[in-house]
């Protein structure tokens, strides 16, 4: 090959790497930022993994306060460990508390079941607070009220209550069961109460008896009344302190409460308001509180009704099921409980939150266009959101409830379609440990 002979050849490749350059920048650009709706665990897990591959992300959560005390106890599936490492948060194996095994009691402290399955359990604020350090503050924004969402070919957009808009080339909806991002895509889809809630609440480890410490400080904790269902564990304490004598023992007491009148009640706070969508801790009516902890020593063995006599702050939780056709339309994606919600036995939540925003980021990755990456995503993340909705539901049919979120009339205590034994041994396992046989 003569001089000008390779002149030409260089100027045709310079021509060719140049295109091929343009051509990739131009690609980049048009998955580049991203828009997410809800800065609780979700969205922050998304957040961060999304900014760590090159995008450019913007948080709006419409909380103006912190959300810290909103979570209470945590026991991580493997699944939520590997997004958090892929978000850039290292778990340290000592920020837990080693759970061994699972025990359940009946009324009289007699233990009648035991499961040996190790995990460890932690709590849902040291999570998030290690999230919310790793990612950049400057674009997290606290207070912004997303009230509708939009899209065209090129970008999707979101506006706020002060008409402040948002653009980019993705939102993502981290915006929890009440979401308004489904509510614009989906609106016919909405959470069904299943007919029972959650009495949640903590208790600090130096106001415990001993003989309770030694006992339930290193295992899932059950009691069964008939048709009830009490769960506990130790969680960190303040400051996401482990060390014995400051931790916390977290526990859910799950209780039917019919659908209609009954369940307003429970959620018409100190207010005289119905709080629907979740009565903050702070306006649960005492008088609730009282007759629920004077009925927790008619039914439970002292050692647990003492605990929970002991606990300030209780609040109160409904128990929903909800199912999404689709995670996503065009440039406009939902995850984690905007999309699906398992009722708590499963104990899944967070770690179903992770897989979506990790499954997300990776078909972002495989794919040129958005609505491309939204459409493999959803079709993936869905059949695991049905998956984690089935198991849950079939641990919750231990409280006979029909459809309607009603007891049903051939209810049984004594013949429960699944028992404590298969509870206590189910409860919380890895989501991947579930075979077809047990559902």
């Amino acid at each position: 090959m003569n001089f000008q002979e390779r002149s030409r050849f260089r100027k045709a490749s310079c021509s060719v790497e140049v295109w091929i350059v343009l051509e990739a920048v131009g690609r980049e650009r048009a998955v580049k930022k991203a828009i997410i709706v809800g800065g609780s665990m979700g969205g922050l897990l998304a957040g961060n993994i999304l900014t760590r591959e090159g995008w450019t992300v913007e948080v709006l959560e419409r909380s103006r306060e912190g959300l810290e005390a909103r979570g209470a106890g945590i026991v991580p599936q493997r699944s939520l460990l590997a997004a958090l490492k892929r978000a850039g948060v290292i778990v340290r194996p000592d920020i837990g508390i080693r759970i061994e095994k699972r025990v359940a009691y009946d009324r009289t402290g007699h233990a009648f079941a035991s499961h040996r399955y190790e995990q460890f359990a932690t709590s849902w604020s040291l999570l998030y607070n290690l999230l919310g350090q790793n990612f950049p503050a400057e674009h997290f924004h606290a207070g912004a009220n997303v009230v509708a969402v939009g899209q065209n070919p090129g970008s999707a957009t979101v506006t706020l209550d002060n008409g402040v808009t948002f653009e980019g080339d993705l939102v993502i909806g981290a915006d929890g069961m009440r979401s308004m991002i489904r509510g614009a895509l989906f609106p016919k889809i909405q959470p069904r109460y299943v007919g029972y809630l959650a009495w949640r609440g903590m208790l600090e480890e130096r106001h415990a008896p001993p003989d309770f410490v030694d006992a339930c400080f290193s295992a899932l904790n059950f009691s069964f009344p008939d048709g009830e269902e009490l769960i506990g564990y130790p969680v960190a304490g303040q400051n996401s302190n482990v060390e014995p004598g400051h931790r916390r023992f977290n526990i859910m007491w799950y209780r039917p409460i019919s659908p209609g009148a009954e369940l307003r009640d429970m959620f018409t706070g100190v207010d005289g308001v119905h709080h629907e969508a979740g009565i903050p801790p702070s306006l649960v009516r005492p008088e609730l509180i009282a007759t629920m902890k004077k009925e927790a020593h008619e039914l439970f063995p002292v050692i647990f009704a003492n605990v929970i006599d002991r606990m300030p702050g209780m609040f109160v939780q409904a128990i929903y099921d909800l199912e999404a056709d689709h995670m996503g339309e065009g440039r406009v994606a939902i995850i984690g409980d905007a999309a699906f919600v398992a009722r708590p036995h499963c104990g899944a939540g967070v770690s179903k939150a992770a897989d979506d925003a990790a499954s997300l980021a990776d078909a972002l990755a495989r794919h040129d266009r958005v609505e491309d990456a939204i459409s493999a995503f959803s079709a993936e993340r869905t059949a695991a959101g049905r998956a984690a909705v089935r198991w849950a539901a079939r641990l919750g049919s231990y409280f006979q409830m029909d459809p309607a979120g009603r007891r049903r009339g051939d209810f049984d205590p004594k013949h429960p379609p699944v028992g404590p034994d298969f509870i206590v041994k189910y409860t919380g396992i890895e989501l991947s440990e579930v075979t077809e046989d047990v559902l």
